[in-house]
């Protein structure tokens, strides 16, 4: 799907965005950077800032996550950040604790949460210090991922065991104030409802009793993951936490597991009171999703959740979906619990994009993800993936219009002004240049048919130059383009239409493609002009227009396409 936007929008993922602290003038971001044991404040603002682009500039602060080590050397393996309700506290989780990261080269260091005062994180003079940091809870297991924030108690989700990357069914609740473990979740690793994807596991009581002998993980499993057997699917290890709320009046926790790559649906209230084992797979079984997930966020309304399926702990391969949950429906173990599974980051449906982060926009219409491989962010329409998951994915396009027309039948027509020539702007309207590369008219005439779809539109030029309009966009290419199909935005309908003999050109499968070549890292060098390019000091390539009006090109230059080398 392509949505159409008029306005400038910025897309963070990974990090946390936060602002309306009394004392904080604009918006900042705290990053978290995991192999390096500081948390980074950002000036947001600063950041968008091109000229601070691939610079230290925005940066504010670095916060340490745990005191230094006596001999100077950083501690701390910060994975995940979350705020407290009223925003002066972060609260940190060390994945494995305080180590020093260049030497602790396995996994199942024992987690801990560090408690930072947001104000001090956010003070330049207090830079590359452990001012802000007021506690380190020990978190009470290993391998912590997962961290949420609610009165009076800190939920941390626990992904590995002691010194393995497998063996984790916990999920604990420390006293805020403390950091106290007030109690575990223990999640049910047979049964009814449960996963374990491969034979021969070994049993383990849950709840746990004494004397009972530690877990049984494969010798050297998960040890050191990259040369270890990938013999995971025993314990669900989970990762990222969500809270969710039902139709019922519940709240429930919501957990994915890397380890049997599904999601659990919990009690949450049941936890509170204190009970252990909260999850009940036989009235809620666990969804399986593509490969193991890893985030994991509820809709501000607590409807839905989406995840992320990061990649398989047995094979290694990276995802390329996220799911999204509808939390009434896993509750009672119906049908239809996984509502969506939309592809991100990638258009092969083989590719690797590995999604790793996701965060909803504040009104719950849509889904940000951060794909770690692809390097790219996708946008996630919520309404489209639970019609039309194969076409849930948004290319957002901005741009401005200068004029809208509407006449007294009602049809609206876009202007768009321009300094040539009548006659270089019918060239443009020309069926071969549509695409070649003349996107323009046909995404101002796609978003009136969006805003306004039961009404006839129509784009248009009008020359400065000579005082006239030219034709209309639709009437210019009416005998070789379907204008209809052409704006054509619905999933299924492009789909239909690709089905066709000879298809009919669509702007948003062009958009698509180009979407595509770009996530394919493929920029070819076709300068039409280098006028207003920066980059024409590093370039050896010049174009040169064939049109004297256009962007300043001189008369008898060659023909487009034809380019001359730099020397």
């Amino acid at each position: 799907m392509i949505r159409v936007r008029w306005t400038e929008c910025a897309v963070v993922g990974a990090m946390l965005l936060w602002a309306h602290l009394a004392e904080a003038k604009g918006r900042s971001i705290l990053a978290t950077g995991r192999r390096d044991p500081r948390i980074y404040a950002i000036d947001f603002d600063q950041a968008l800032r091109p000229e601070n682009n691939n610079t230290p500039n925005a940066i504010v602060s670095r916060s340490l996550v745990n005191p230094r080590r006596l001999d100077g050397a950083l501690l701390g393996d910060p994975a995940n950040i979350v705020l407290s309700e009223d925003q002066e506290t972060a609260f940190v989780m060390n994945h494995h604790g305080g180590v020093v990261n260049a030497e602790f080269l396995q996994h199942g260091g024992r987690a801990n949460v560090a408690v930072m005062n947001v104000r001090k994180m956010l003070e330049r003079e207090l830079d590359d210090t452990d001012a802000a940091l007021e506690h380190n809870f020990d978190a009470g297991w290993f391998g912590g991922v997962g961290i949420l924030v609610v009165p009076g108690l800190i939920v941390a989700g626990y992904s590995e065991g002691w010194l393995t990357e497998d063996g984790s069914n916990r999920i604990g609740l420390l006293d805020r104030r403390t950091g106290g473990i007030r109690g575990q979740i223990e999640m049910p690793l047979t049964g009814r409802g449960t996963r374990q994807l491969r034979k021969g596991c070994a049993f383990f009581p849950v709840p746990f009793f004494s004397p009972t002998e530690p877990p049984q993980i494969p010798d050297g499993e998960a040890f050191l993951s990259d040369i270890d057997p990938h013999d995971f699917g025993c314990w669900p290890d989970p990762e990222g936490l969500a809270l969710a709320h039902g139709s019922d009046g519940k709240t429930y926790l919501v957990s994915g597991n890397a380890g049997t790559e599904d999601v659990s649906i919990m009690d949450f209230d049941a936890a509170l009171e204190g009970s252990r084992v909260v999850e009940q797979p036989k009235v809620a079984p666990r969804i399986p999703v593509q490969t193991g997930p890893f985030g994991i966020r509820a809709s501000p309304n607590g409807k839905f959740i989406a995840v992320t399926a990061r990649e398989s702990n047995i094979t290694g391969k990276a995802g390329n979906t996220i799911s999204i949950i509808d939390i009434d429906l896993a509750r009672q173990g119906l049908p239809g619990a996984e509502a969506a599974r939309v592809q991100v980051g990638t258009d092969s449906p083989t590719g690797e994009a590995r999604p790793f982060t996701v965060s909803w926009t504040p009104d719950g219409k849509r889904i940000v993800v951060a794909n770690f491989l692809t390097n790219n962010v996708s946008i996630v329409d919520l309404k489209t993936a639970l019609h039309h998951p194969t076409g849930a994915e948004i290319a957002f396009v901005r741009g401005a219009v200068d004029r809208i027309d509407r006449d007294a039948g009602g049809s609206l027509l876009v202007i768009d002004y321009k300094s040539s020539s009548r006659q270089t702007l019918s060239r443009k309207l020309q069926p071969a240049a549509l695409f070649a590369p003349e996107f323009q008219l046909a995404l101002y005439a796609a978003m009136l048919r969006q805003r306004e779809p039961s009404t006839d539109v129509d784009a248009a030029y009008i020359s400065l130059r000579d005082a006239e309009r030219s034709s209309k966009l639709g009437d210019a290419i009416a005998s070789a383009v379907d204008f209809g199909a052409l704006l054509e935005m619905d999933p299924l309908r492009r789909a239909a239409l690709r089905r066709l003999p000879g298809p009919p050109l669509n702007l948003a499968d062009q958009v698509w493609s180009r979407v595509d070549k770009m996530r394919r890292g493929l920029f070819p060098v076709q300068p039409l002009s280098c006028d207003f390019c920066e980059l024409k000091p590093a370039c050896r390539i010049v174009a040169l227009p064939a049109d004297p009006e256009e962007n300043g090109g001189s008369a008898g230059a060659p023909a487009p396409g034809n380019e001359v080398p730099r020397v």
